[in-house]
């Protein structure tokens, strides 16, 4: 195994893919992917094991919700695999539009084991979005730039020009999202989208405990109830919804958004929360989420510091 190819790929593709072009097989594949997706689970897994408060994207903050203490183990052994299925639908994509639309010469097998080449650091390069803020841009950035490098994999494998490489790619996003947009209308319209696991759940929260069982999202009346889990009171200053309830008026007995006197919330006790004026407007028909935000200082004298906690309730509605 080669790791400078990884390297060389990226920043000196030209080269790299005309050397590689007829050496590669579907076992390099499956090796590539597999290995840099091991490497990026056991890292990924193993900064948001040690630092449970951190927060990810919607994928991460999943996973973690759906495998909890085993959140480690699922994200080394799960990451590879989703990888590898990603390589081969977007090669797949990336074939039908060079082979049958633009009339390339390359094959399948050649086409996905550049890829292969290309996708392996950007893979590992991906692990810096954890950087709060300036980590993903860097990898937005770097992402750009691999443009460059796949617009050469393509017309290394499939012998044409610059131009034929940008329409192979500029259809092939179009396929994509056709794909996506067909798939999304198909499940909000067929009802099928109820047979998958979305029952009611809260993820990204830490202190403050979202009760999904007392969750309740009917008509434009969005209520739930929320436990403070710490070990010490806290004064609640301020509730904000978003997605669903952005425009939605928050009622802790007060119908205000904004509240006229700040909520004590001792611990283990429970508050009651209802956002009214909520309209769904992108989710299939019956699944809402709705993001929360919560502002909130410490009750313990001497404090004066605001803490902010931010998730996402979703679900079906009733």
């Amino acid at each position: 195994m080669d790791f400078m190819l990884w390297y060389d790929s990226l920043f000196y593709p030209r080269d790299t893919f005309t050397a590689e072009r007829d050496h590669g097989s579907f076992k390099d594949i499956v090796i590539h992917i597999l290995l840099s997706g091991l490497i990026y689970g056991g890292i990924v897994g193993f900064i948001y094991e040690i630092f449970s408060s951190l927060h990810g994207d919607i994928v991460i903050e999943t996973m973690r919700d759906l495998f909890g203490r085993y959140f480690l183990f699922s994200s080394i052994f799960l990451s590879p695999l989703l990888f590898l299925l990603i390589l081969f639908f977007l090669s797949s994509i990336i074939y039908i539009s060079a082979r049958f639309i633009l009339d390339g010469y390359g094959d399948f097998l050649t086409q996905s084991y550049l890829l292969s080449l290309l996708m392996c650091p950007l893979i590992l390069i991906s692990v810096i979005r954890i950087i709060p803020m300036i980590g993903k841009i860097i990898f937005f950035i770097l992402l750009l730039y691999s443009i460059k490098p796949l617009l050469i994999a393509l017309k290394v494998t499939h012998r044409y020009d610059t131009r034929k490489a940008i329409f192979t790619l500029i259809s092939s996003i179009v396929l994509v999202l056709l794909i996506f947009s067909i798939i999304i209308f198909l499940l909000s319209h067929s009802g099928i989208y109820v047979f998958f696991d979305f029952k009611t759940r809260a993820i990204g929260f830490r202190n403050i405990k979202i009760l999904t069982s007392e969750t309740v999202y009917h008509g434009n009346i969005f209520e739930f109830s929320i436990l403070n889990t710490m070990n010490e009171g806290i004064i609640i200053m301020d509730i904000h919804p978003n997605g669903d309830c952005a425009n939605g008026i928050v009622d802790l007995n007060k119908k205000t958004k904004k509240f006229e006197s700040f909520v004590t919330l001792d611990p283990e006790h429970v508050l009651e929360v209802k956002i009214f004026n909520c309209s769904k407007k992108f989710l299939p028909r019956g699944k809402f989420s709705v993001p929360i935000k919560f502002q909130y200082q410490e009750k313990k004298i001497g404090r004066g510091i605001t803490h902010l906690e931010r998730g996402i309730i979703e679900g079906l509605t009733s």
